[in-house]
């Protein structure tokens, strides 16, 4: 832990604690997603996802707080999170001044490129004095300035990439994936409703939470310098009858575009690991290249449902792809694994019993 004293706008003392996990969160009014909350403020995702916050504390009293997450291996990218301010604090710059102090730390280690959202007009005039700026949907960025035309070189070709799990600390590294415009796919990750014009930061949370305990798979194209050029996804249908269908979708940045059969090829061997026995695929009918690209692994359109997308003013047509694969012998995850579904002691009692008991 770190700590400092800075005066602010209005004369006041402010002092700022540099929090790393696991930590203290001043009652919940430090924040992250819900559904990470206890795993990444104990600690759990340290040892890929490097997440310090900056609380502001004036004379005693919790004033806000910010978080920025970058891996924790090259912390060159990241996002950045729950910018909160008290109301009692309000006006006194406390932002403007946790914000600062955060990007003199991701700049001094390394730091290249930064997201954030907002649909605050107040709060998005605070980034844009920091030096960000819009880039997709309601999110914005901030670029060092050594990082040389970021746009042209962050995911340009950087040697041949390997194939792996994602990993927590790839969540600044797909927001960068995903946030960039091309390639302009209209579903730029279909399991979880971002379209082209969407920013992606929560969605790798709320995806790799999906996939945990066989109930998918993610896996990403990583380059030597370990930055994600590639991320595939699919997740199983959430019922027993239906676990061996599964819906997936891919991403791959265009200097990469010729490993996207072997990134799509490795979800397939994954599925049929887990007992996965068809891969439902997605594309909408513009997409033609990856379209080609589903083909090339191995998928054939299985559908076309007309108008299922609007695109602007005009509707476009859903093509489902779709790939079957060797049954599995058994049932992967057993009835009872299933929200709703009768478990043993269910079937037991109901057999054992008449249909109503006298209490």
């Amino acid at each position: 832990m770190a700590s400092e004293n800075v005066t602010l706008r209005n004369g006041e003392r402010m002092q700022i604690e540099r929090l790393l996990p696991p930590m203290d969160t001043f009652g919940g009014r430090v924040r992250t997603w819900e559904p990470l909350q206890d795993d990444l403020f104990g600690g759990a995702l340290a040892e890929t996802l490097y997440t310090p916050y900056f609380v502001g504390i004036i004379d005693g009293d919790y004033a806000g707080s910010l978080g920025y997450y970058v891996p924790f291996d090259t912390r060159d990218v990241g996002i950045v999170e729950f910018v909160a301010t008290e109301d009692r604090h309000r006006r006194k710059g406390v932002a403007d001044v946790l914000m600062g102090r955060m990007l003199q730390e991701f700049v001094a280690n390394g730091g290249q490129a930064l997201h954030l959202c907002t649909t605050n007009p107040v709060a998005g005039h605070l980034y844009e004095n920091h030096g960000f700026w819009y880039r997709v949907g309601d999110g914005m960025r901030f670029s060092a300035a050594d990082a040389d035309d970021f746009d042209a070189t962050y995911l340009a070709f950087d040697g041949e990439p390997i194939v792996r799990d994602a990993v927590w600390g790839d969540l600044p590294r797909a927001a960068i994936l995903y946030n960039m415009r091309e390639p302009a796919w209209l579903l730029k990750e279909v399991l979880d409703n971002c379209l082209r014009d969407t920013r992606y930061e929560y969605h790798f949370a709320r995806l790799k939470l999906r996939v945990e305990n066989a109930q998918g798979a993610m896996l990403v194209l990583a380059t030597p310098k370990n930055r994600v050029v590639g991320q595939t996804v699919f997740v199983r249908r959430d019922t027993f009858p239906q676990q061996h269908v599964a819906t997936l979708s891919l991403r791959v940045a265009p200097a990469y575009l010729d490993h996207a059969v072997t990134l799509l090829r490795a979800a397939v061997d994954r599925a049929h690991e887990i007992g996965v026995s068809v891969l439902e695929f997605p594309i909408a009918a513009p997409d033609e290249d990856l379209a080609d690209i589903a083909r090339a692994a191995g998928f054939t359109q299985a559908a076309r449902l007309p108008d299922r997308i609007r695109d602007g003013d005009a509707w476009v047509d859903l093509r489902l792809f779709e790939l079957a694969l060797e049954p599995p012998a058994r049932a992967f995850l057993e009835s009872e694994t299933y929200y709703a579904n009768r478990h043993p002691w269910h079937v037991e009692r109901i057999a054992s019993g008449p249909e109503t008991r006298s209490t």
